[in-house]
């Protein structure tokens, strides 16, 4: 029988100062199992004979675990399953153990309304602990009214720790009382709390402690905390060791005493603390000497993450993900980023680089990666909004949606996130959900340029290639632009600590003849990378340069050996840059292997180049494998290339019009917004590919949003004007007029392709501009360029009149130039000319 609250009063002084007595002599010993000594081979709890006390005490062990034996929720579940069909206290038992594997997220995915149920067939059960496991969950939703009523009505049927609960929403305001109200709350909590201590309930002794270290409204005493804390301590009980071993950290009221923690950490994980244990793992991180030791602390760790802690096995990902390059292990990394995303309170990142590796694991449905990404979303992750947005727009795990992809991609950009800022650009720019809009274009090219580094180093590359002549006899406006890329420079290299900005600013220095500022922002680079001990952006950007010998000497040998710096640090792009240098230094095997490497740590594009050289070695299935998961990583010329494949001239060789319409608009849903892609979907319906029927007016569409811009490199140059030139599109004079302006602008660099095209086009009497004189024109400059075609058009035009007028001098001229460049054929003609024939 418990003392009644009185009385305890009486004795305990209201908690004022622990009662002087034997806790050892008066405390009831719990029997509890610490061990699984059962052998279940083939048995189920119905034919286990166990009693049914036994199998509720194998439950407990199996939901908490111990030292010696690790949680078990699927037995859980089965002796719950069973017990419950059995009626009487073992139903409540069973009952309750199921809501606390709810409650918890042991075994279960943690649900409120799961809980409920569970606390419902309680009730009905006449379970009185069941209301105030009820006020624990309104608490949780923030029904405090509806919490205190589920405390009182526990507290009336005889659940006396519930007056502690009601006391604590009384004393933080969470429900309205006057002063009365909340000192009686309190009286009655800490007297029931003496109450149960008097009568052997001893671990109240360490919700007493509790109450004087953590509650706002009672005066905070860690004096009182710390010696409640020592009583329970000395019994055996887990948390109150840990609790202790905190107060001891803080040093205020005990000394600290590193040993004495570490003791009663050791103390706690004996009798199975989960928490001791991840403590006693991270301690062990932080003051290893040698790999013996981090495996010890590894070996905690790992203990503590079967345990069902969350951060320790979050540590344990990071650890064998490669924060310790002797221990990676991706295997390891995989399985306990899984065990952790199961949890509620596992991290954003946690989640983000769980989906990162499914990404690239082809038999993960991108339904399940997506929803990943909604979980860290929900935690109000950046770049967890950002991916879904590539989600929505991509069409990746849920059904393709612009509107939807934008209001993510917002959300992200509000967040910081440049990616999703310069997806909104692109929105604009091409009319991806939203009319075009030129202001827009310029307000997130601006938001860009402002929160990510990447517009100010490409402008201060370009402003070091070109600056010399300018910074010698400088310009007003000169002078200002030096200011603005000086300023944007040290803006991300101090405020932001930007190691590839601190690379610029030591080659700004150079160039404006700063030497000794030029050394020390290069030695703060490099310390960087060192200092984060990721990626080594500023090895790999140096390694580039050093490559192109462009802002520094040209030296493979020293540019090599910074990317490899940096490859050896997962930097994506200096893997590709070695492994494709590799390849074109004969070295195959070892150019794979870092191209394999870069595409794992995200690198698209280089499962691109893998798949290219699949084909290459006519191994198309290979082929396809890297471009599926190109494709996985929404990279566009991966999918346009799978089309291709598909087709009947395709290079896989198995032709099939359905995967090639099926890549093909994956690639239209993915919301295409570059040059290449727009060229590469007109021809599509120019020439009616990839099960598409010929459409020129959709054509049409895809080549208006190129507008007036004329792409920097020749190839989509080339493929813009044959598109325009070979169609009926030739015949919209302001596409016409484009095209040709592309051509001539490539002519006159000596492109001999365009050159070609140029004669070709300007003498086709269908063609709308057919101009003689402007194809013998274009003709000659490829002749006198080399170009052994061009040479044999003329001549026989000259022999026919054809634009010309008739000249057998002129045909024998060309064909002896013909003839002097190597043509068999010219030397022929030229035979037969002479020949009278």
């Amino acid at each position: 029988m418990l003392l009644s609250p009185d009385l305890a009063h009486a004795q305990s002084k209201v908690g004022i100062l622990p009662p002087d007595l034997d806790y050892q002599k008066i405390c009831i010993k719990r029997d509890r199992l610490v061990e699984d000594n059962f052998n279940w081979n083939g048995r189920t709890p119905a034919s286990s004979g166990l009693s049914d006390e036994h199998l509720v005490k194998l439950a407990r062990l199996y939901l908490n675990g111990s030292a010696k034996t690790v949680p078990n929720y699927g037995r859980v579940k089965e002796i719950v399953a069973y017990l419950k069909t059995r009626g009487g206290e073992v139903r409540e038992d069973a009952l309750q153990i199921e809501y606390l594997m709810i409650w918890n997220g042991k075994g279960e995915k943690r649900s409120l309304s799961a809980a409920k149920r569970v606390l419902e067939q309680m009730v009905t059960n006449g379970q009185a602990e069941a209301y105030g496991y009820f006020g624990d969950i309104y608490e949780e939703e923030g029904n405090y009214q509806r919490a205190a009523e589920n405390y009182k009505r526990a507290y009336a049927l005889g659940r006396n720790e519930a007056a502690v609960a009601l006391a604590y929403l009384y004393g933080e305001g969470k429900i309205p009382g006057s002063e009365s109200d909340i000192n009686n709350a309190i009286i009655i909590a800490q007297d029931m709390l003496m109450s149960y201590i008097l009568n052997g309930r001893c671990n109240a002794l360490t919700t007493m402690g509790l109450m004087y270290d953590r509650l706002k409204f009672i005066p905070k005493s860690e004096y009182l905390s710390a010696k409640w804390f020592e009583k329970a301590a000395a019994l055996d009980e887990i948390s109150p060791k840990i609790y202790l071993a905190e107060i001891i950290q803080r040093g205020f009221v005990i000394d600290y005493d590193e040993k004495r923690i570490l003791r009663l950490w050791r103390e706690a994980a004996a009798l199975g603390s989960g928490r001791a244990m991840f403590l006693l793992g991270e301690h062990g991180l932080l003051n290893h000497k040698n790999t013996k030791e981090l495996k010890q602390a590894v070996a905690w760790l790992q203990q503590a993450g079967w345990r069902g802690h969350v951060k320790a096995m979050e540590n344990l990902a990071k650890i064998y993900g490669g924060q310790y390059p002797e221990l990676k292990d991706e295997k390891q990394q995989l399985y306990w980023l899984k065990q952790a995303s199961q949890k509620a309170s596992a991290k954003e990142d946690t989640l983000l680089t769980l989906a990162s590796l499914y990404e690239k694991d082809p038999s993960v449905s991108p339904e399940t990666i997506f929803n990943l990404y909604k979980q860290a979303a929900a935690k109000g992750e950046a770049e967890a909004y950002l991916k879904i947005g590539d989600s929505y727009r991509f069409g990746f795990g849920v059904e393709s949606s612009p509107v939807r992809a934008l209001r993510y991609y917002r959300l992200a950009a509000n967040g910081g996130e440049v990616a999703a800022m310069r997806a909104l650009k692109e929105a604009y720019e091409c009319q991806m959900g939203v009319p075009h809009n030129e202001a827009m274009v310029s307000f997130w090219a601006e938001q860009m340029g402002y929160y990510g580094s990447g517009p100010t180093l490409d402008k201060a590359y370009n402003f070091l290639i070109t600056a010399q002549a300018n910074i010698d006899a400088p310009s007003a406006e000169f002078s200002a632009q030096q200011k603005k890329i000086e300023s944007s420079l040290y803006r991300f290299a101090v405020a932001r600590e930007d190691a590839e900005a601190m690379v610029f600013l030591s080659l700004y220095f150079e160039k404006t003849g700063d030497s000794k500022k030029a050394k020390e922002w290069m030695e703060k680079a490099l310390a960087t990378d060192e200092k984060e001990g990721k990626g080594y952006p500023a090895h790999a950007l140096l390694g580039d340069l050093h490559m192109e010998g462009v802002l520094v000497e040209n030296d493979v040998k020293r540019g090599i050996k910074f990317l490899k710096t940096a490859a050896d640090h997962g930097n994506a792009g200096a893997q590709k840059t070695i492994g494709k240098w590799y390849i074109e230094t004969g070295k195959a095997e070892e150019g794979d292997k870092y191209l394999e490497s870069a595409a794992q740590n995200g690198k698209a594009t280089a499962y691109t180049t893998l798949a290219e050289r699949s084909i290459d070695k006519n191994n198309p299935q290979q082929a396809i494998i890297y471009l599926e998961k190109a494709a996985r990583l929404y990279e566009v010329q991966a999918m346009i290339k799978l089309a291709k494949g598909y087709e009947a001239d395709g290079w896989i060789g198995s032709p099939d019009e359905k995967k090639s319409r099926e890549w093909f608009d994956k690639v239209l849903n993915s919301y295409p917004c570059d040059y290449d892609d727009f060229i590469t979907i007109a021809q599509v319906y120019l020439h009616g590919k990839f099960g598409v029927q010929k459409d020129e007016d959709e054509a049409r569409k895809w080549l208006d949003r190129l507008s007036d811009a004329i792409p920097e490199d020749e190839e989509s140059k080339l493929d813009i004007a044959k598109a325009i030139l070979s169609s009926g599109l030739s015949k919209d004079e302001k596409k016409r007029k484009f095209s040709l302006k592309i051509l001539e602008g490539m002519g006159e660099e000596g492109n001999t392709e365009a050159v070609e095209l140029l004669a070709e086009t300007y003498l086709n009497r269908d063609f709308p501009d057919y101009n003689t004189d402007k194809g013998v024109m274009w003709l000659t400059r490829g002749a006198d360029s080399g170009d052994v075609s061009s040479m044999m058009s003329l001549a026989n035009m000259y022999v026919s009149g054809y634009g010309v007028d008739p000249s057998i001098e002129k045909a024998e001229m060309w064909l002896n130039k013909a003839k002097e460049a190597g043509s068999q054929e010219a030397a022929e003609r030229l035979n037969t000319l002479t020949s009278g024939q």
